[in-house]
């Protein structure tokens, strides 16, 4: 059957039946659409992290800790200083000794209150001896010693082993706690064969 045949027999609407639904849909109201259901929503998708890890996700959490700065920007605590050298008290040269007693010193006119001779004394024996004397000097409340090493000329440099010796000997412990200054001698107490020694005060 064509679909010319179908309009054909299509009835008409009466005059009746054309008024009736006009009255029908003039009190027709549309139906409300439903509130959407919360629960059914979906949930939001939290933000991907960012790439390098870093700000905007460590900076959400309230608290949290900072990221600790990289090894290499993390400052290295101070070194400590090494304590100065003592100083050096050869020949004359010494702290906390003013400058004339210094210079009645190397000029001989501190009285001289005992004499030690290592002329002839080997290395090992002339230190021994050295030391020795000059706790004794010291426990004895003597103030200035005269200290005989002889001139010699069996080091290179023409100076004897033990004029190039004791003023070391006399710059290192124990003998530096006790000796406050030296100097060479005069000409009257031996000149450059000699050395003056002044001593601390026993405490």
């Amino acid at each position: 059957m064509s679909l010319r045949d179908d309009s054909a027999r299509r009835r008409k609407l009466t005059e009746e039946e054309a008024a009736l639904w006009r009255r029908v849909a003039a009190h027709t109201k549309p139906l409300n659409r439903p509130e959407p259901d919360p629960a059914l929503e979906p949930e939001p998708v939290p933000p991907a992290p960012a790439a390098d890890g870093s700000a905007s996700a460590a900076g959400d959490r309230s608290g949290a800790a900072p990221p600790r700065p990289p090894r290499h920007l993390v400052a290295a605590p101070p070194r400590p200083q090494p304590p100065p050298p003592p100083p050096d008290r050869s020949h004359g040269t010494a702290s906390g000794i003013d400058k004339r007693t210094l210079t009645r010193l190397r000029r001989g006119l501190i009285q001289v209150d005992g004499t030690l001779d290592l002329h002839g004394f080997g290395a090992d024996l002339a230190r021994q001896s050295l030391e020795r004397y000059l706790v004794a000097s010291q426990e004895s409340g003597r103030r200035c010693v005269l200290i005989i090493t002889g001139k010699g000329l069996r080091v290179e440099g023409g100076r004897g082993v033990l004029r190039a010796s004791v003023p070391q000997w006399l710059n290192q412990p124990p003998n530096r706690d006790r000796v406050l200054a030296f100097a060479y001698a005069s000409a009257t107490h031996g000149g450059m064969g000699a050395l003056y020694v002044l001593l601390r005060r026993r405490r």
